[in-house]
């Protein structure tokens, strides 16, 4: 809409993205977690897992697409039983209330409401994992020097430092590698 330069708030680069904005190298790559009841004794560790499950994705989330077709279209759950919610606080209300039995969201965010809410836990990951990046308009001067500065900070520690304190990664933390562009940790 032109409103915005940039944006950054954990905005996974896919395909679909990557036709109507410009991205950044890849400065984190995060996990998907399978929130459940504590008491379902429910372990996920594959998607036929979530067979006769109801499950709550976020609205125009990665998530909602990956469970689109990787579940529904597969067959592994019935489109009635995929609940697309506005946001994950809803999420978790449904699931805390027994409305649905998994939510499926980010690993960090899962792990901060498994430690919240002691009747939640993670019943699996790795069903989604994400590359994250920093969004700008299409053909945007700004690409080059964000992509600069992530280096920078990369280099200096400060990235480091930042995912140690912001998103209390632990040093088994998947992280950028490859041709992101980033200098490993």
């Amino acid at each position: 809409l032109g409103q915005v330069d940039a944006a950054i708030s954990a905005i996974s680069v896919t395909p679909e993205r990557q036709q109507i904005v410009d991205f950044s190298n890849i400065y984190y790559i995060g996990d998907s977690a399978a929130l459940v009841r504590s008491d379902a004794n429910l372990t996920i560790g594959k998607p036929g897992d979530m067979a006769g499950q109801q499950l709550a994705v976020e609205a125009g989330s990665t998530h909602q697409n990956w469970a689109q077709v990787n579940l529904v279209d597969r067959g592994i759950i019935r489109q009635s039983d995929l609940f697309v919610m506005e946001n994950v606080n809803d999420m978790i209300t449904a699931l805390r209330d027994g409305a649905v039995d998994v939510a499926l969201l980010g690993a960090l965010p899962a792990a901060s409401l498994d430690a919240r809410y002691p009747d939640l836990t993670i019943g699996g990951t790795g069903f989604n994992p994400q590359q994250y990046a920093i969004a700008a308009r299409n053909g945007s001067n700004l690409v080059e020097p964000i992509n600069r500065a992530l280096i920078a900070i990369q280099a200096d520690g400060r990235y480091g430092q930042l995912v140690q304190q912001y998103l209390t990664a632990s040093s088994a933390a998947p992280q950028p590698t490859g041709d992101t562009g980033l200098i490993p940790l």
